[in-house]
Order: C-alpha cells, then sequence, then structure tokens
C-alpha cells in the first residue's frame, strides 16, 4: 500500500478553532488537502476537528510534537508544510521541513515581532528558510519587509465563509452589547470598562457580554495572563460584577454574536480581526476605535461607526448604534460588506495565487 498523500502538513497552532476549520473547508472544497498537527491549549480542538471532519490529530508537549512531525513527514507525502510562527518551537519545525525538503509556507499572524530579542532572532531565521511567508496584518508587512524577504512575502487578510443562519431582528437579539476577543492591553479593555460603566449609569438594564478570559477556562489560555486579571480587578473595583456577563473562551461564539446588536472593539489595530468580520456576518453593528485598518473594514454610518478612544464619545457612538432606527439601517450594510469584501473563497484564490507564484 502506498502512502498517504496530502498538499500540506500544518504545524505551529496552539489549538484548532472556528478560524482554523474555515480554512480547511475551503481547502476541502478546492481539492486540496492538508493535515493538521495541533495543541489542545482550548480544551475544544476535537469539537472543531469533528465539526469541519478536518484531518487533524492533537499532539501534546513540545518533544511529542518534533516526534509526531517528523514521523507524519516519514510517512505522508507531501509538497508543503504552512508554519503558524508562533512560539519557539517554531525554528525546528521550519529546519524539519527543509530537512525534508518540503517548500516552507510561514503564517505571519499578530504578535511575532512584539517578543524578546532571542525569539525576534529565531523568528527571522524561520523566515530566512521560508518560500513562502504570507502576512495577515499590515504592521506585520512593515516588520517582515526589514528582514530582506523580497518577492516571497505577500499579504492575505483574515475571510470568513458566508453562513446560512437567519438573522435575528433588533428585537430578537437579547444581548446589547458584545466585546469578543482575548484582551490585551492593545485592545483597550480596562478603556472599555469605563465607557460600560457611563453607559449602565445612563441605561441600567442594557446587557452586556465580555467573552474570551481565557484565564477563567478550566484549561487556561494564557494570552497575558496579568492584564486579563488587570481586567477583572477593575470589573470589581467599577461595581459591575452583576452588571455585566464575564465569560472565558467560548465554543458557542458564533451563537453569542448572532444574538447581538453591537460588537465593540476599541483596539489599537482593527483590520480583519476575525471575530469583527464574524459579529458583522451575524447583522451587530460594529463601534471600533480609530485603530490601524478600521476604515477598510468600518465605513463610518454606513455599517457601523469608528470612534477615537475616548470615554464619552465611544459611549456616545454606542448609544447612537442602539438606537432602533439606526440600527436597521446599520445592520444589513454590515452583512453585505461581509459578504462582497471578505469572503473565504476569495481568501482561498488568493493563497492559491501567492503558492503558484512562488513555489
Amino acid at each position: 500500500m502506498g502512502k498517504e498523500y496530502v498538499d500540506t502538513i500544518c504545524v505551529g497552532l496552539g489549538y484548532f478553532s472556528n478560524k482554523i476549520g474555515y480554512q480547511s473547508d475551503v481547502y476541502a472544497k478546492n481539492e486540496e488537502t492538508i493535515k493538521y498537527l495541533v495543541g489542545d491549549v482550548s480544551g475544544n480542538s476535537q469539537k472543531f476537528i469533528d465539526k469541519y471532519n478536518a484531518n487533524a490529530q492533537i499532539v501534546s508537549g513540545r518533544i511529542a510534537r518534533i516526534k509526531t512531525f517528523i514521523s507524519t513527514l516519514c510517512k505522508v507525502k507531501s509538497k508543503n508544510v504552512e508554519l503558524y510562527c508562533s512560539g519557539r518551537m517554531a525554528i525546528y519545525y521550519a529546519v524539519v521541513a527543509k530537512l525534508f525538503r518540503r517548500n516552507l509556507i510561514v503564517i505571519l499572524r499578530g504578535q511575532e515581532f512584539s517578543q524578546g530579542k532571542l525569539q525576534l532572532y529565531l523568528i527571522k531565521q524561520v523566515l530566512k528558510l521560508a518560500d513562502l511567508v504570507i502576512a495577515k496584518e499590515y504592521n506585520l508587512m512593515e516588520d517582515a519587509r526589514k528582514c530582506n524577504l523580497d518577492d516571497k512575502l505577500c499579504f492575505v487578510h483574515n475571510a470568513i465563509p458566508y453562513h446560512n443562519q437567519n438573522l435575528l431582528s433588533y428585537d430578537e437579539k437579547d444581548i446589547d452589547i458584545i466585546f469578543m476577543n482575548s484582551p490585551r492591553k492593545k485592545r483597550h479593555v480596562l478603556f472599555l470598562l469605563e465607557v460600560f460603566k457611563r453607559l449602565l449609569y445612563e441605561m441600567p438594564t442594557l446587557k452586556i457580554t465580555l467573552a474570551g478570559f481565557g484565564i477563567l477556562n478550566e484549561k487556561k489560555i494564557l494570552i497575558e495572563p496579568a492584564y486579563q486579571e488587570e481586567v477583572l480587578e477593575k470589573i470589581r473595583e467599577l461595581g459591575l460584577e452583576d452588571k455585566i456577563t464575564i465569560l472565558g473562551f467560548v465554543p458557542n461564539g458564533e451563537e453569542l454574536l448572532r444574538r447581538s446588536k453591537i460588537f465593540v472593539f476599541p483596539a489599537e489595530i482593527v483590520f480583519c480581526n476575525y471575530a469583527l468580520l464574524e459579529s458583522m456576518s451575524y447583522g451587530c453593528v460594529p463601534v471600533v476605535a480609530d485603530g490601524e485598518g478600521a476604515d477598510m473594514v468600518v465605513n463610518q454610518n454606513i455599517n457601523g461607526m469608528i470612534c477615537c478612544r475616548d470615554i464619552e464619545l465611544f459611549k456616545e457612538s454606542i448609544l447612537q448604534c442602539l438606537d432602533r432606527q439606526r440600527w436597521d439601517c446599520l445592520s444589513p450594510k454590515a452583512v453585505e460588506t461581509i459578504l462582497k469584501r471578505f469572503s473565504i473563497d476569495e481568501w482561498y484564490d488568493k493563497i492559491r495565487k501567492a503558492k503558484s507564484s512562488i513555489l
């Protein structure tokens, strides 16, 4: 019996999630095969693997991951290794991939150039070994260009599939405001709490949900844990514990977004945040800060609102969008934006062209 064949082996992911499932689906739709070797820091990887019927294997422990990667390269024929370049394992994956003469595709998605000196040095070595580097945020392109990557660097932003679920009306949505992202300093969740305090003073019956606190999960997802603790302490300090709903990493994020009217995101980098795109596809009206790329997703007063990080102005922007008549105008345009400009099929075409032009 011949060896199993896949086009690509994907490594470097801490867990399998919806956004990876989106990609798995579109690869399968286009008859491109991919095998994922993933961790399970979320505790929900198997659920999403099953949901998307993905060819994926959960591997725990650093040494086990490298052993499994080498074993897979020996047992499975493949053209490419797709490496999510996060963590200290990246350099090992990259070296092994090149030793096995695979095309190395490196994915940059956010935090790679904000590491310590040693980690930054190792990331630059990984990029030198790469045959293709795909950056998912514009700010990453600027940093990556400094590594002299020339024509092997390209930009492909996030995208999502459009779902077939019926959209809920304003009255059917029972969550007024939602923040659904891992809390990080550059996402200014402490600022958002001050906004919520003023909103609740004026409208005490508002239903507000904050989801994404990985430190609350039984299997903790430690992304800026000190900042998450600071946010939770601030919630207690402001007396908001019983006034807003606080959730950890949630496996039912789509349902929460479907039930929400307003999606808030006061981050420094706004462009193509997955939860932002997903929320708009469910008819949430986005209220975002004037961070990087905000105006490339949100069209002011057309499909949402862009506002500077001023507590009073941000509060007023949310109140304007909560107005029933205004919301009814903005919500359909938010959905339309995703359908026309951020489809997963367009994402796949860009990935395919990038691979074919360089590999």
